[in-house]
């Protein structure tokens, strides 16, 4: 060792609740904007030989005795730390209930020294890229979007509001097909419908009303907001781009406010149902946005054309039908319940086995959505 040269002294790794962080907190897609900055950091860590994805929640924070606090202050910040426990446990069981092969349990959800951290297992695969799905075969790139719409679905018949949709919260999991599979993850700003919040984060998928909520600090924000971000995904991952809007505006929200239109790719006029879809979900008025229900119904090719009245509720009873005739995957690592619609399994990708339909003679003049859907429907999807 050089005279005069100190050893550099090597810290332990840091740890929460048994989990060893395996590389340093980051904010990196959490949505730091004007609207809600720092709610929150994660980072991957290790517990048990398994990797894990772990969040912290920067609020709330219960002091310790000694920060220098009245114990009147300390003791409101612990009645409000525990509410914010009660709630999030509640949506995390419910998200757990729901999940579906595409849908990333939570782990676990603790509280260590002075903050809540939340783990799921670490998911291999990639953020989704808009570009890099709108690239894919028509095909593919309708099963993707799909099984991630259907994820949504899952969520929403149990209430549960995602509240950071976004495609970094969507990763690419690559089957041995070739099929490119959509997995939920970060369920950190999720919340209960029966216990709404104002605390969205980011702004390009914002919802018009989650804007006007999160300033004006009152109103609730439903799943229509999830509804609402899910329609510029839809648009971006099956064209490469989000819509276009007046250039005077940032972002969708800011147009749709201020009495701007969305104006949608011309690629979207093949596919009717989608583009039915994506104009229905980007509507400014959550009561007339379609509900998940509906959405997925269009892509399933079996559409409602009952629209939204405004304060009625719409959990279509169109759907119970598809919610009861269900088949199951014959994947022996599957075994997933899908809906009768479908005619690959939107867990794995495997595509529905069944005796084999006589073939029809297609009709003179079929339009192009009933080709792509054969497409879709004939494409490869063994495992």
């Amino acid at each position: 060792m050089p005279v005069g040269s100190k050893k550099k002294e090597t810290l332990p790794p840091e740890e929460h609740g048994g989990y060893r962080l395996i590389q340093p907190w980051t904010t990196k897609g959490e949505g730091t904007s004007m609207w809600c900055a720092g709610t929150s950091m994660w980072s991957f860590a290790e517990k048990g030989g398994k990797q894990y994805f772990i969040k912290v929640f920067v609020k709330p924070v219960l002091p310790s005795p000694s920060s220098g606090m009245s114990p009147a202050l300390i003791e409101r910040k612990r009645k409000a730390c525990e509410r914010f426990e009660q709630k999030k446990r509640r949506v995390y069981a419910a998200v757990n209930e729901s999940a579906t092969g595409n849908i990333v349990k939570i782990e676990d959800f603790f509280f260590d020294k002075t903050k809540f951290y939340l783990t799921t297992r670490k998911v291999e695969g990639k953020e989704s890229d808009p570009k890099r799905i709108a690239a894919l075969p028509y095909a593919q790139k309708m099963l993707f979007i799909k099984v991630l719409a259907y994820s949504i679905l899952s969520l929403h018949r149990k209430g549960i509001v995602h509240g950071d949709l976004k495609p970094e919260n969507v990763l690419v999991k690559q089957k041995e097909n070739g099929n490119m599979l959509a997995k939920l993850i970060d369920f950190g700003e999720s919340f209960l419908e029966t216990e709404p919040s104002n605390e969205l984060t980011g702004d390009v998928y914002l919802s018009p009303e989650g804007a006007v909520a999160i300033a004006k600090e009152e109103g609730s924000i439903t799943r229509k907001a999830d509804v609402f971000a899910l329609g510029l995904m839809f648009h971006a991952y099956y064209t490469g781009e989000l819509p276009r809007f007046d250039a005077g505006y940032d972002y969708a929200y800011e147009a749709l406010l201020n009495g701007g239109t969305l104006i949608l790719h011309p690629m979207l006029n093949s596919v009717s149902d989608l583009r039915e879809a994506i104009e229905g979900m980007l509507r400014t008025n959550p009561e007339e946005r379609l509900s998940m229900e509906e959405v997925y119904a269009l892509l399933s090719g079996n559409t409602p054309r009952r629209r939204a009245v405004p304060g009625e509720e719409q959990e279509r009873t169109g759907s119970t039908m598809e919610q009861k005739r269900q088949w199951q995957c014959s994947n022996p690592e599957c075994h997933a319940q899908n809906p009768e619609t479908t005619e690959v399994c939107l867990h794995c990708g495997r595509k529905r086995s069944r005796l084999k339909r006589k073939e029809s003679a297609k009709p003179e003049g079929k339009n192009r959505d009933a080709a792509a859907r054969d497409e879709l429907f004939s494409a490869p999807t063994e495992l």
